[in-house]
Order: C-alpha cells, then structure tokens, then sequence
C-alpha cells in the first residue's frame, strides 16, 4: 500500500477526506503538514466524533508552512500520492494581492516538490471559480475557457492562476488530475464559507438572493478524489457538482433542517450596498464583517455548471442536495453549534 500527503488536512475538504480514505484502508500512512495546534486539535476531536474506528497511528502530523519549499520537500518521496487541498480564501478586497500570491506559491512549492520525485501522483483541488465565467448565461463546463473578467473574485483568480501550475507540471511530467467542486455544503468550524453560511442561518438571517450557483456535498467531493486517485484518472479537470440552484433554495432549506424562520427579504444590489456601508461603519467598533462586495456581487450572478463528464467517467451519482443539507444541519446541531 502506498503512502498518502494531504495538504489542508485540518480544513473541510481535507479532513472529509482523511475519513474516507481512511475507511477505504488503502494506505498505510497519512502525511498531514499543519500549522496550528488549535485547527489540529480541533480536527483530531472531529475525527474521533465522525471516524471512531480509525486508526490514529498511521497519521503522521508534520508542523510547518507549505509556502517554504524546504518544508514542502522534506515531505516528498517516491511514489507519494498528493491530495492538495490547501489554500487561503478571502473575499475581503484588500486580502486579494497577498491572497494569489500566496496561493500560488503555495501550489508551485507542491508542484515542484512533487517532480523531484519519481512515481508521485496528484490530485488538485482547485474550484469551479477558476472556470470563469460564461457568456449570455451560458452553462460552464469543463471546456469553457478563462476570460479576465469584473466578475471574477480574486479568489478565483488565484484558484485559476494555481491550476495553470498544475498544468505546467504535468506538462513537465507530473501525473495529476484536476477537480473543480462547486460551493461545498458540510459544517465544519475551521471553513470560512460554508459553516458561516449554516452558522448565519441558524442564528437567523432575514435576506435571500434569487441568484444561481452549483452546489456539491463535502463527502462526495471526498469520496470522487479518492475514486480518481483510485482509477489513476490523469491529464483531466472535472467540474464536481450535484445540480444548480438559487440561493434563495439553498437558505429555505438550510432553516428547515434548523426548524427556523426562512429568510423574506430579497436582496438586490442596491440594497446588498447599504448593508454594506452598515457593515462596514460597524467594523469600526470591532464587529466582524460578514459580508464583501465580492461575495455580493457573487450571490447576485446566475452561473450554472455542467457536471456531466464527471458523472460519465465513474458513473457516479451525487447525494441529492436537500438530503445532503439535512444530514449536515443534524451534524452541526450535534458538533458544531456555538
């Protein structure tokens, strides 16, 4: 059995992850690089909570930071399957020149890491962000192509920038495959995004967007890379995503598994502006900001996404989206409520 390094073990998608693996007993040992002592700790308490059984002693913890390559290469060894699922996120305006440089470099570092070595194989998470966006609302799919556009975040910028270091590698001849998962749905304490989004609804939140995203489960985010990993499925992105839907859905059905209040109030975008101006003057007195112009502008769009060549290439079929919010909001009322 060979040996596995996941970077972002003590995130959402890494630690879901981990379990799965884990569960399929495929390797004997685990590589998991951090840097806090908090998000592993934290992690440790989730996967004793969710992975009772799992044996703890084939997880090696190596503390130290992915954006010095001398770390990163002390991790590296022949015949090493990578699961890169670590990256800043930020949707804050001034976070967004460090924030693509930092994941860049982060990703270079692997990259190269992984190419001193002979027989590593990597599986790179990146987003469906880094697609672009289509034009006259078009459905994106995995052949759509990056346009420089106003409406593009700059974390996709740095997701894209990121990816086309995954490609100048296997260019170069890393084996690597690509997956882009759509807005992740799972509850976890150290996710900037999605448990925000369970932990505002379950607080009460009044306001709706009629805006479009892609939706996917963390667990089949897991459950696919393991598979592609599995397979040694290479040279090939995929868009992972369980379906398209409002936002407006996604927040009904976030309060129904809490029994809450569904949100009335639809936003627009000259009213997402005010709360804005009100966020932003509240900042002042320490109050933490919720929300940026960006994931405004963001929840405004219609952009649907096209999951098919997935689901052909594993035939794998997805966890219907209200089914996976409900088990999710079960799990936060048990784990993750504060």
């Amino acid at each position: 059995m060979a040996k596995a390094l996941i970077t972002g073990a003590t995130g959402l998608v890494g630690i879901n992850l981990l379990i799965e693996l884990l569960d399929k007993k495929r390797f004997q040992e685990f590589v998991l690089p951090y840097r806090s002592e908090e998000k592993k700790q934290f992690a440790l308490s989730y996967l004793a909570y969710h992975a009772p059984h799992a044996n703890l002693e084939t997880l090696h913890w190596k503390k130290g930071d992915l954006l010095d390559f001398i770390f990163v290469e002390s991790l590296m060894e022949k015949d090493l399957r990578i699961f890169h699922c670590a990256a800043i996120i930020s949707f804050k305006k001034k976070d967004g020149a460090e924030m693509i440089a930092k994941n860049q470099l982060l990703t270079e570092n692997m990259v190269n890491g992984a190419l001193s070595f002979p027989n590593t194989f990597m599986v790179f998470v990146s987003s469906i962000a880094a697609m672009g966006r289509a034009d006259n609302n078009e459905v994106i799919s995995e052949d759509t192509y990056w346009k420089p556009s106003d409406k593009n975040s700059n974390y996709a910028e740095s997701k894209y920038e990121s990816e086309m270091i995954v490609w100048r590698g296997i260019e170069e001849g890393l084996q690597a495959v690509i997956v882009n998962p759509a807005i992740i749905l799972g509850a976890y304490k150290h996710s900037q995004m999605s448990t925000e989004l369970f932990q505002m609804l379950y607080k009460g939140f009044n306001y709706y967007s009629e805006g479009i995203n892609a939706f996917v489960d963390v667990k089949d985010v897991a459950q696919i890379m393991a598979l592609l990993e599995e397979q040694n499925i290479q040279n090939e992105r995929f868009i992972l995503s369980a379906g398209n839907f409002s936002y407006h859905q996604i927040f009904d059905w976030i309060t129904e598994g809490f029994n809450k209040p569904k949100p009335k109030i639809q936003v627009t975008m000259s009213l997402g502006k005010k709360v804005l101006w009100v966020e932003k003057f509240l900042s002042i007195f320490g109050r933490k900001r919720k929300l940026t112009k960006e994931n405004l502008e963001t929840s405004l769009q219609e952009n649907k996404y096209d999951s098919s060549k997935l689901i052909h290439t594993l035939e794998y079929h997805y966890s219907p989206v209200q089914k996976s919010i409900q088990w999710h909001c079960e799990d936060f009322l048990k784990f993750h409520k504060e």
